[in-house]
């Protein structure tokens, strides 16, 4: 698990580290809960429902989540396995440069 912080001394976001293909981080080992129930990390996608956006890289898929105050974004392999789970107020595709760069076609802001 990784904390983000700011000179403020604010945690804008974290991210729990699944599966870490570089070896930087061991895979998190604790469960994971959504709306206070556990659930299996397989079934993750589809409990947060549906995506706002989602990029195809050569490496991975990115499922990013929007919501007013959050995004959440889900990393996975190309064999389907959800390597990274990221949570953060700074929201990537809240900035129209990042929407441009994944050529982001829906409209902002989801909500």
């Amino acid at each position: 698990m990784s904390l983000d912080h700011d000179d403020a001394g604010t945690v804008p976001g974290f991210q729990v580290v699944l599966a870490d293909p570089e070896g930087q981080f061991a895979g998190f080992k604790g469960t994971i809960c959504v709306n206070g129930s556990a659930i299996e990390t397989a079934s993750l996608l589809d409990e947060l429902g549906e995506y706002f956006w989602l990029d195809r890289g050569d490496d991975e898929l990115i499922y990013f989540f929007e919501f007013r105050t959050h995004e959440i974004q889900i990393e996975q392999s190309q064999s389907r396995q959800i390597q990274r789970v990221i949570v953060t107020n700074d929201a990537l595709m809240a900035d129209p440069e990042q929407r441009l760069a994944y050529r982001v076609d829906k409209s902002w802001p989801p909500f």
